[in-house]
């Protein structure tokens, strides 16, 4: 059984890139070092750089959630349409059976 990863609640989660990037202006504002304004302007570019994979990943989450119901409602209508030729050919008649007879 896989162990579980320990996540942070969700209204941590969700701000963690803005705290990153107010930090990382703030920092850089206030201090003027240049080893504080390299911090900062990391700090900024981290805030910036998960925001922007968040927003990828969710927006890939969403195509694949769309396409997976696409290609299930795909699959239901050519199960319908078998199913229908099917029942078709089964209340079809079939032809009588006829005799050949020699010609004299």
């Amino acid at each position: 059984m896989p162990i579980a990863k320990p996540r942070l609640p969700q209204i941590i989660y969700e701000p963690l890139p803005y705290m990153y990037i107010g930090i990382g202006c703030c920092v850089s504002y206030l201090i003027d070092h240049p080893g504080v304004l390299t911090c900062g302007a990391l700090l900024i570019f981290l805030g910036i750089s998960i925001s922007a994979l968040r927003i990828r990943y969710r927006k890939q989450k969403k195509n694949l959630i769309k396409n997976a119901r696409i290609r299930a409602m795909d699959r239901n209508r050519q199960r319908e349409e078998v199913d229908q030729a099917l029942a078709k050919r089964k209340k079809s008649a079939y032809f009588p059976k006829t005799e050949v007879t020699p010609l004299n």
